[in-house]
């Protein structure tokens, strides 16, 4: 899943929340629900492998020049995951 651009100003603050769910532990190798933005990449992803109640997140990122962010989910690997109410905010410094 990944969201349409979002126009953000150097210096805000993305806050990215909502919820998620993986019933069963993802097989294979690697495997896991990747929560990241464009900015700091897969480097810097929330890696989910299991959870097998609703689990809250919340990511923090810094827009280091103005430009667009956008946000994936991606699972990578086999089984289910479920994601809830993802919300993006922008703070500004």
């Amino acid at each position: 899943i990944t969201t349409a651009p979002i126009q953000v100003r150097q210096g805000q603050i993305a806050r990215v929340h909502g919820f998620v769910r993986v019933p069963e532990p993802l097989a294979g190798l690697g495997s896991g629900l990747f929560l990241y933005e464009s900015g700091a990449g897969r480097e810097l992803a929330d890696v989910i492998v299991h959870a097998p109640a609703w689990r809250e997140f919340t990511l923090y990122r810094a827009a280091p020049n103005d430009g667009v962010l956008v946000v994936t989910l991606a699972l990578h690997g086999i089984g289910e995951a479920y994601v809830d109410d993802v919300t993006v905010e922008l703070i500004s410094p």
